[in-house]
């Protein structure tokens, strides 16, 4: 058989060996068995958890007196708040020339609540899909002063609030005294927040994958911006559109207009992040079947694919979770 033809076929088998590979991923992932082959992960953290960041500005290192909107001041931010539904914790960029960042994925919302004008507030929210912090940044989030830190994996400090959604869906199975920490501490004061990620839960028109990555960074090439694909600028430009996928155009065009307190990166920008060494692993595969001695790292497209069935996966925790919470009350 030619060079060519040879080639060729082992390019058939390939995609359909990881078609089928694919396949039997989401199946498992449907079947909840992840949680078996993550365990807690390697950075501690449980699968399917909410981490608030209760004031962005102190962890990006940002000064919100800087901050402008429409050419004016913002002369007072009364809140700038981050929530997202962790889907997966992973250390990206071994090996690099930096040191490497932590890579938090599932879907969430940076929200900021602003004034330019003495008395008028103005709300500002985008979707993201995942968090890239610094290890100095990870490690601020992770050791600020502590109001409980217990072994139901519950962390509530003066900087975030990471609560695991098996604590939200059977509250019954916590101490009075959590229930009171975080009725009081997080849901009382952040209630809008929990709220505001649960409509976009809902939402199917929300988080949509032809939009690419929207990832929150703290990177030090990218401090305080939020990364997007070269996908979301492909669909802001579109002109003529099904009028199925309207909203998607519709959606991209407003994602990248200007918010108070961030920035959205610049076309190309995210993919060279992604391709130089500094954060390699972002792009590569990182699922391992502990199970079936199976490496799935050999496969570029996993990394992506994964993102985006996690992300899904965590809509669908969270938004179950956080509606009986609402309707039961904690």
């Amino acid at each position: 058989m030619p060079l060519a033809e040879n080639s060729e076929e082992k390019g058939r088998i390939l995609t359909g060996l990881v078609a089928r590979r694919l396949k039997e991923i989401e199946e498992r992932l449907h079947g909840n068995e992840l949680t078996q082959i993550y365990g807690k992960g390697p950075l501690g953290f449980a699968l399917n958890e909410v981490l608030l960041i209760k004031d962005w500005s102190r962890i990006s290192g940002s000064k919100p007196e800087s901050y402008t909107y429409m050419g004016s001041p913002v002369l007072e931010v009364r809140r700038n708040y981050v929530i997202i539904a962790v889907s997966s914790a992973s250390i990206v960029g071994k090996g690099g020339t930096e040191p490497p960042c932590v890579l938090l994925t599932g879907p969430g919302l940076y929200q900021i609540e602003f004034s330019i004008q003495k008395g008028m507030y103005i709300t500002h929210s985008r979707e993201i899909t995942g968090l890239i912090l610094t290890a100095s940044d990870w490690e601020k989030m992770r050791s600020a002063k502590k109001d409980y830190d217990g072994t139901s994996g519950l962390i509530l400090n003066e900087l975030i609030a990471e609560i695991p959604l098996s604590i939200i869906d059977r509250p019954s199975s916590l101490q009075s005294y959590e229930r009171g920490l975080i009725a009081n501490r997080v849901l009382t004061p952040f209630k809008d927040a929990f709220t505001s990620l649960k409509i976009a839960c809902g939402k199917s028109s929300s988080y949509p994958e032809e939009h690419g990555p929207k990832l929150l960074s703290t990177h030090s090439r990218y401090q305080n911006m939020i990364l997007v694909g070269t996908e979301i600028y492909q669909w802001s430009s579109k002109t003529e559109t099904p009028r199925w996928n309207e909203i998607i155009v519709k959606d991209a065009r407003s994602y990248l207009q200007e918010i108070a307190g961030t920035k959205i990166s610049k076309p190309g920008e995210f993919d060279a992040l992604v391709q130089s060494e500094v954060i390699e692993g972002i792009g590569q595969g990182y699922l391992k079947d502990a199970k079936r001695g199976i490496s799935l790292t050999t496969v570029p497209s996993i990394k992506e694919f994964m993102m985006r069935v996690e992300i899904r996966m965590a809509r669908d925790q969270f938004l179950k979770a956080i509606t009986g919470l609402f309707e039961r009350g904690l």
